[in-house]
């Protein structure tokens, strides 16, 4: 009897060692995705940065109030939203098309194309979004080895019930 109470007493407390393990090990890796979700959100807010300037730019050439109402309103909309959600994609692809609508608007004005202003703020865009691209790859590695990890058959239980939800994958194309 005594044997059978240690040994029930051994895996009670194997177990026990064994969540606590790894709850620290999904909340490591639960920080590092949203790290690098930071990182992506520097990134897109770099680029909101450089709407402000490409549309005083492009007005000066070309008028489309609309447009540039729209593109504004939209930037102020992502400004206030910080997590990783479908909506903050949606809006990130919204504002990649006005953008490249701006820029194919500048297209039609060949005085455009000799201002250096405009030429900064181009490259500057480009630059931002092959930035955008890089860090939500690198966030999307982080997410699915979290996911594959927190979606691991004996442990889905114990995740469910230390709160770890699923993190999602950013497709910004």
């Amino acid at each position: 009897m005594n044997n059978v109470v240690l040994v029930i007493i051994s895996v009670l407390i194997l177990l026990f060692l064994g969540a606590i393990f790894l709850f620290y090990t999904m909340k490591s890796l639960r920080t590092g995705v949203l790290m690098k979700w930071n990182d992506v959100m520097d990134a897109l807010n770099l680029r909101l940065d450089k709407i402000p300037n490409l549309i005083e730019t492009v007005k000066r050439f070309a008028d489309d109030k609309k447009l540039f109402e729209e593109l504004i309103e939209l930037r102020g909309r992502l400004w206030q939203m910080e997590d990783p959600s479908k909506e903050r994609v949606h809006g990130e692809l919204e504002v990649a098309n006005k953008i490249a609508v701006c820029l194919e608007l500048a297209q039609k004005h060949p005085e455009i194309q000799k201002d250096t202003r405009f030429l900064e703020i181009k490259t500057e865009l480009k630059d931002a979004i092959k930035e955008v691209d890089e860090l939500t790859n690198r966030y999307n590695e982080k997410a699915r080895a979290f996911n594959k990890k927190r979606e691991f058959f004996l442990a889905k239980p114990l995740m469910m019930l230390m709160g770890f939800k699923r993190m999602p994958v950013l497709d910004f194309e």
